[in-house]
């Protein structure tokens, strides 16, 4: 097909010659020619159900998608099933989405995100309003300030300006792997080493350079004294 429509937009054959030399019918040829075949552009077809949404509109809900994200209010696999039915219906675009519900499938969620590889379902993390007002651009920018001004003052260089970040967990896992069991079973168990388990804080520095303060870095226990 890419070479009949190549040599026929190129002037050096006829529709009858690309008919008799590549064995395409010149019907096929016109709709190809004229880009009036729905599941063809050019020399290419696209195999299987179109689209709900041209690439167009996927695109603008994408960025409508990262924006919720941008904001710390992110959408859920439901939210954007929920947003694809709503556009759809608000703007009269054809769709097989279920009304009663009024949310797309699954299935369209699945191919949707296979089409947009720059999206991805994320485990966010909590962000509190104090830290959320407090950065902004007024004070990331009296910030960064003070900090060259000390820096220029004590000569400072990166080795010495480190970034500490605690996390905390529990002796006892919270979650467990999924493990193979007899299908069909209702449940499975796991063994734990407790009901209730004691909360441990790691606590690691690094500098802007990269160096780290502590090679394991630092364990709080609770109600324990280590020397």
């Amino acid at each position: 097909m890419e070479m009949a429509l190549t040599a026929y937009k190129s002037g050096v054959k006829s529709l009858s010659e690309c008919n008799r030399d590549y064995g395409i019918s010149k019907a096929t040829l016109l709709r190809h020619i004229r880009n009036t075949n729905k599941t063809a552009k050019g020399s290419r077809k696209v195999l299987g159900r179109n689209p709900t949404f041209n690439k167009e509109i996927e695109k603008l809900l994408c960025h409508h998608i990262l924006e919720f994200s941008w904001g710390l209010f992110g959408l859920t696999i439901r939210d954007v099933r929920r947003l694809a039915f709503d556009l759809a219906e608000k703007n009269s675009i054809p769709h097989q989405f279920n009304k009663e519900k009024r949310a797309a499938g699954k299935k369209w969620y699945y191919n949707f995100m296979r089409r947009n590889e720059n999206l991805s379902l994320r485990q966010p993390e909590s962000t509190t309003l104090n830290l959320i007002k407090g950065f902004n651009k007024q004070n990331i920018t009296e910030f960064f300030d003070l900090l060259q001004k000390l820096c220029d003052t004590h000569k400072i260089d990166a080795t010495r300006i480190f970034n500490m970040d605690e996390s905390g967990f529990s002796t006892v896992a919270k979650k467990c792997q999924r493990v193979i069991a007899l299908k069909g079973v209702r449940a499975v168990g796991s063994v734990s080493s407790g009901e209730r388990g004691v909360n441990t804080t790691a606590v690691c520095c690094v500098s802007a350079a990269g160096n780290k303060d502590y090679n394991d870095g630092s364990y709080i226990i609770d109600h324990e004294n280590l020397k």
